[in-house]
């Protein structure tokens, strides 16, 4: 699976005096009193490209935590902070980076992007710094260089490839139907899909990127920036349905990965992306009706001479028909018939059967499996790829 990173929000080590920020927000009371100001994110532009904006603001451990923490407690969670050799008193301890590192590195468009997604890290937060008019200690560099600095979001991205644009709707429209998270109901908007949206963990969305990509053409500034580039941009994305798992504070909180370097090397070692599809349970979208019927005929044979046989084969019909099983018979009748119909057929009914047409049913699994894709070759020459690779030396 072509895997990149679309987002990233980080903590890295940078001591500094001046606060980088992006204008004050502020509150007063009737009587002119100050309630309460907040200093905004700096937004940047990568060569004056919105849609490659990151954001970037000042952090002090002390602020971050609230005072009534333990400081020297907490910030030994955070290795960037707590090593740093040189103990010069500043205000700031660290720089918070959030943005689109494929966006950014790639000038604007981010169909597809480097797959060392370490080594891009590292040149994206470097350009960043550059614009900036930040330099780093050496110590502080190194942490970089190496991986150790604190990560509070990534989105890990890829792409499923259709035939035809008709096809990528109608998967969506499956997915949206049938696919079940463990740890969150779905969601949808328009054509997008969602899973756990708004947890604190993870989420997962599913999205037609050729839509998405003629909405951002829409905006003068993007259209002129991709210039001669455009057409291969907008041919790479016909036929493509992304796949983007996000991962928030909470997850690496709960993996105890403190550092990116943990990370990447989990992400080098581990097939995470398939395994986060696969507790989806994305249903038997891919079993014609003469395979059906044969399942029913097996079913029929096994349970004859029971008691439960004509209840068991009315839920099977249920789900034969396309409905969702569990709204037609009680909780506890859905569950017992689960169990023996599962071993029997291999059939789950706890995922609904999408039928399109008389009979038709969309083929999910096969498209999900055995569609993921990789870039074309003309846009293959607009991805950006990092001179050298780094997070590896521990």
């Amino acid at each position: 699976m072509y895997i990149f990173n679309d987002w990233a929000t980080v903590l890295i080590p940078c001591k500094h005096n001046e606060r980088h920020h992006g204008g004050i927000v502020s509150s007063t009371d009737t009587d002119n009193k100050l309630e309460w100001k907040k200093h905004k994110r700096l937004m940047l532009d990568a060569d004056g490209s919105a849609s490659a904006r990151v954001s970037v603001r000042s952090v002090d451990c002390l602020e971050r935590t609230g005072t009534n923490e333990d400081y020297e407690a907490w910030s030994r969670k955070w290795h960037c902070i707590i090593s740093n050799p040189d103990k010069t008193p500043t205000k700031f301890d660290c720089l918070e980076i959030s943005g689109n590192p494929t966006k950014w590195l790639n000038k604007g468009h981010n169909v597809w992007g480097s797959q060392d997604m370490a080594a891009a890290f590292f040149d994206w937060v470097k350009e960043v710094l550059s614009v900036l008019g930040i330099e780093l200690s050496l110590w502080e560099y190194n942490q970089l260089k190496n991986g150790y600095v604190m990560p509070m979001r990534m989105d890990i991205t890829s792409n499923m490839r259709v035939d035809a644009s008709s096809d990528v709707k109608r998967l969506l429209n499956a997915i949206q139907q049938q696919a079940d998270s463990r740890y969150q109901n779905r969601s949808a908007v328009g054509t997008t899909a969602y899973f756990g949206k708004d947890s604190r963990v993870k989420s997962i969305v599913f999205y037609d990127k050729h839509v998405e990509f003629m909405n951002q053409t829409k905006k003068k500034k993007f259209k002129g920036k991709l210039g001669n580039n455009l057409g291969t941009v907008l041919v790479e994305t016909q036929g493509l349905i992304r796949y983007e798992l996000k991962l928030k504070s909470q997850w690496f909180r709960t993996k105890h990965f403190n550092t990116l370097y943990g990370f990447f090397n989990y992400m080098d070692n581990n097939s995470l992306m398939e395994d986060e599809l696969d507790k989806l349970n994305l249903g038997q979208l891919d079993m014609s009706d003469d395979e059906i019927n044969k399942k029913e005929a097996l079913l029929m044979e096994s349970l004859k001479g029971q008691r439960v046989r004509n209840s068991v084969m009315n839920s099977f019909y249920y789900w034969k028909q396309g409905n969702v099983v569990k709204d037609r018979v009680q909780k506890d009748t859905f569950y017992k018939h689960r169990k023996i119909i599962e071993p029997i057929t291999g059939i789950d009914i706890k995922n609904q059967r999408v039928i399109e047409g008389k009979g038709k049913v969309v083929p999910l699994i096969t498209y999900v499996r055995a569609s993921f894709s990789s870039p074309g070759k003309e846009y293959s020459d607009l991805i950006y790829q990092p001179a050298s690779s780094t997070l590896k030396q521990g």
